[in-house]
């Protein structure tokens, strides 16, 4: 939601989307900034953390879940980058950035 609401720049196929203020903090002390508008709103990265996933942090649009250290999870990474897809309808092609993602390791994405 916050991509649609503040808009991603022009559209171009397969473009990847990047967005300013669609970017939340990766600790729960840290405050969070241009995050929540029309209905939607990014937590702090440690807000989403759960039995698994240790946060969940989002810069300019693109989304990094880290994974707890335990279960044999071992903080493995998956990071998704938001790109337009092959038409101007407004849908979303996520995309997994393997650079930056290392749950490939264990065979976690």
């Amino acid at each position: 939601m916050c991509i649609f609401d503040q808009g991603a720049g022009a559209f171009a196929t397969g473009g990847k989307i990047s967005v300013v203020n669609c970017t939340n903090t990766s600790t729960t002390s840290a405050p969070a900034s241009g995050v929540v508008a029309n209905g939607w709103r990014l937590a702090k990265g440690e807000d989403y953390k759960t039995k698994y996933v240790k946060s969940i942090v989002v810069t300019n649009g693109t989304i990094k879940a880290t994974a707890v250290s335990t279960n044999g999870l071992n903080s493995k990474t998956i990071v998704i980058v938001p790109h337009f897809g092959k038409g101007d309808t407004g849908a979303i092609d996520w995309q997994r950035d393997n650079a930056k993602s290392t749950c490939d390791e264990e065979d976690l994405c």
